[in-house]
């Protein structure tokens, strides 16, 4: 009964983070999609941006948008089909966070206390989109780096390591984040013989597992050169530092300090490296909040391996182990009745969670679809100037059902290929400033698709120069 009530606590945390599909670089995964399904190959060069038509490009994400495309543009599924997509891959990422936490813990009530709070801490950043999977394989290389650790390196752990590899390279460009994290968990300053051979057999794994893709592992050279984007595209809200504000900036954090009393206390149970590579992702996560789901994970089964390396009941993590075994004891201690009552609180709470995302799949205040409907009822005239978050919808809306450009956007959700100039264009437009009218003239608009809380708006509404404000 335990079991079916830590099920239920699973599906409810994936539903909760879920939310209705809304992620603005959906809609250009989707076209790019359609694109590989119609023409039964991968890109190489942007066919989609204005400014960077031909420029040399890669999708690396394109087995996330195959699958998205072909849901999507099903009969059956539709937008439906994306929302399914979303709470799936809510799920998959829910309970594998859970299960290796169990299995790393030793503890299935604490284990699923840390799996459901570092998917929790996640939310703000959970989206239909290709990073998620890349979490998914950072936690399985955490659980496989620990089983090394612990039995020894064996050659099917080797190949289940390049197989997550493989999985993520085809997904998204952070692969290295692995490579990293697995180095700082299994190497050992106090035995730096005996463990960087296994450090370097995985990291050599997985980077074997990288080049598994049609591109050859050219992603690599894709994900050098983006290496300073989220230095130089801060206006990007994930690109930004991480406040007090940020529910998952806390969540890490709080992660964090358990961590270093467990470690203060029990000295033994954690490697000065994995202090390290705990101490970077916090750091990696506070500047720049798209790697708070990274440190949440990475803490939280750091903590896991350290409950299990140590007696918390003797009091070998301190008082707060003492108090974290007293609290597991009180959930064992719960009987049947008391059990089938949480059963059915989790029930009542994922009807109410679903509720509002079967009624509404897409979320109509992230996604422009009703000012794109009225510019299409309208017959609005092109060129049409967007802002970034709303590049990658207008994309999807005017392409063709190949995939093929209906319209090229100036500016989109991939900030490998907006062209600079334009950025810096769209930026001065975007916080009204002296330059305002640069974005404008460049795209030489016809009709602007823009937020209203941006100051473009009211600078508009002064204006002379625009006949009509819808």
């Amino acid at each position: 009964m335990r079991r079916l009530l830590s099920i239920f606590l699973i599906i409810t945390t994936a539903v909760a983070i879920c939310g209705p599909v809304g992620d603005p670089d959906l809609w250009w995964h989707l076209v790019i999609g359609r694109w590989i399904l119609h023409h039964r190959t991968l890109p190489s060069v942007d066919l989609w941006n204005a400014f960077s038509d031909g420029v040399p490009w890669r999708a690396y994400s394109w087995s996330n948008e195959v699958l998205y495309a072909a849901v999507h543009d099903s009969q059956l599924w539709g937008d439906y089909g994306l929302l399914t997509c979303k709470v799936l891959l809510a799920l998959v990422f829910v309970a594998s966070t859970a299960w290796c936490a169990i299995r790393l813990s030793g503890s299935p009530f604490f284990g699923l206390l840390l799996g459901l709070g570092a998917s929790a801490a996640s939310y703000a950043h959970f989206g239909l989109r290709p990073q998620v999977v890349s979490w998914i394989c950072f936690v399985w290389l955490l659980y496989l780096a620990e089983r090394i650790r612990r039995d020894g390196i064996r050659p099917r752990q080797l190949v289940a390591a390049g197989a997550i590899a493989m999985v993520w390279a085809n997904s998204h460009l952070t692969a290295v984040v692995g490579i990293g994290a697995t180095i700082v968990w299994l190497f050992d300053f106090t035995r730096p013989r005996e463990t960087w051979k296994d450090s370097a057999k995985v990291a050599f794994a997985i980077l074997l597992g990288t080049l598994l893709t049609p591109y050859l592992g050219a992603e690599w050279f894709t994900a050098a050169g983006k290496a300073e984007h989220p230095f130089a595209n801060m206006y990007i809200t994930e690109f930004q530092p991480a406040t007090l504000y940020h529910a998952g900036a806390n969540a890490v954090i709080l992660l964090f300090a358990v961590l270093i009393v467990f470690a203060h206390v029990a000295t033994t149970a954690v490697t000065a490296s994995q202090l390290t590579g705990a101490v970077l992702f916090l750091f990696g996560a506070l500047t720049v909040q798209k790697f708070i789901p990274f440190a949440a994970l990475f803490q939280a089964m750091l903590v896991a391996r350290v409950w299990a390396s140590a007696d918390a009941e003797r009091g070998e993590l301190g008082n707060l182990g003492v108090a974290f075994r007293k609290l597991e004891q009180l959930a064992s201690s719960l009987g049947t009745g008391s059990t089938v009552a949480l059963i059915a609180i989790t029930v009542l709470l994922i009807a109410g969670l679903a509720r509002p995302l079967v009624e509404h799949p897409l979320d109509r205040k992230t996604v422009a679809i009703a000012p794109m409907d009225f510019i299409f009822e309208q017959n609005l005239p092109l060129p049409l100037l967007n802002n970034f978050n709303d590049g990658g919808y207008v994309l999807y809306r005017y392409a063709k059902d190949d995939g093929t450009p209906g319209y090229r956007v100036p500016l989109d959700g991939r900030t490998n290929v907006n062209a600079p100039q334009v950025v810096q264009a769209f930026l001065n437009t975007l916080y009204g400033r002296t330059d305002w009218r640069r974005y404008i003239e460049v795209v030489q608009a016809q009709t602007i698709l823009w937020e209203n809380a941006f100051p473009l708006v009211s600078i508009l509404l002064e204006s002379k120069d625009w006949c009509h404000l819808y």
